[in-house]
């Protein structure tokens, strides 16, 4: 099955990795040190940022409750659609959900996150949005971030880490320099290992304080430890010029006759809109009876409306495999 749903980084994990979690197999019999401090200071050196505004936790969905919990946010915004996740977690934590329709699916409006911010304690936004790819522009961000002091700003940069540009738009190193900025980014999809849950926590010192005295002792794992020297190295020596040629590879084999729209960020997906003519779910499955899985979006994010799928990226024969196979079908509809 070649899938091409979970937007997760198809080259990963690599064979050192590989080697290095079979490896530690022989340790599970031992338990991890009490706290993760020397496995965020790795981190911290790759990332060129002091270990106290580092944390490691269960995935971002791991980090973003420990944030409400322990950060007392009770007011929480949502620009929808966004990952449906937090809102879940917003609920279980019964913290009061303030949220508002995008006012442009694929282009954040300042206006309206600041409008937004003046009545919240804390905004979770992805940065470039999951599902629609509409990004932040830094400086613009920031202004809100200064302006808006009462309100604390979790930016989601789980997407962002597979932009080529991701040095220049990410927002992590400006944790220190804004008390009510936070930034969280998932493992699970640049190194696809989601199975070992972990999550990175950029944050003021004073919130990860009151985070790491709450946190579990014996929370990190050996298995995980066993390869964050290599996660932090990688991340700064993936070609991710590979995903944007991926991409463009499959968009230009793909026939546009029953294509309406493609949305293209430099993420770990592209969104693909079909014309009227394509049954979305009846592609869908020719798609699953070649054994070829993408996601069918709509499904899960109404408010973009009918006929998008999601495809994320994949290796080269896989991306012309998906082409010729729509190909295939639309061929039928025109």
């Amino acid at each position: 099955m070649i899938d091409l749903s979970k937007n997760t980084n198809p080259y990963f994990p690599t064979k050192k990795m590989k080697y290095h979690l079979r490896k530690s197999v022989n340790n599970v019999c031992i338990y991890p040190d009490k706290t993760a401090d020397e496995y965020e200071k790795i981190i911290s050196n790759y990332f060129d940022i002091s270990y106290k505004n580092v944390f490691l936790s269960l995935g971002t969905l791991g980090v973003f409750d420990m944030i409400l919990k322990y950060g007392n946010f009770k007011k929480i915004g949502f620009l929808n659609p966004t990952f449906w996740g937090m809102k879940e977690l917003a609920k279980t934590n019964n913290c009061k959900i303030i949220e508002e329709n995008m006012i442009d699916l694929f282009q954040y409006d300042y206006s309206q996150i600041e409008n937004l911010a003046k009545r919240c304690e804390l905004i979770y936004i992805c940065n470039p949005n999951n599902p629609t790819l509409s990004d932040i522009n830094v400086d613009d961000f920031l202004d809100i971030v200064k302006k808006c002091s009462k309100c604390h700003f979790v930016v989601d940069e789980t997407v962002l880490a597979f932009d080529p540009k991701f040095y220049e738009k990410t927002l992590f190193r400006y944790v220190s320099k804004f008390d009510n900025l936070t930034v969280i980014l998932s493992c699970s999809k640049i190194f696809n290992i989601p199975g070992l849950r972990l999550g990175l926590m950029f944050s003021n010192e004073m919130l990860l304080y009151k985070i790491k005295k709450n946190n579990l002792i014996f929370s990190s794992n050996i298995m995980t430890n066993s390869i964050l020297d290599d996660l932090g190295k990688s991340f700064f020596e993936i070609d991710r010029n590979k995903f944007c040629n991926n991409f463009e590879l499959f968009i230009n084999k793909l026939n546009k006759d029953c294509v309406e729209k493609i949305v293209k960020n430099n993420g770990s997906f592209v969104l693909v809109k079909f014309k009227d003519c394509v049954l979305t779910d009846d592609l869908e499955l020719f798609l699953l009876n070649n054994n070829v899985k993408v996601a069918n979006v709509s499904k899960f994010y109404p408010d973009l409306g009918s006929n998008w799928f999601r495809v994320s990226v994949g290796r080269k024969r896989d991306m012309i495999v998906l082409a010729n196979l729509i190909n295939n079908f639309v061929m039928k509809k025109v």
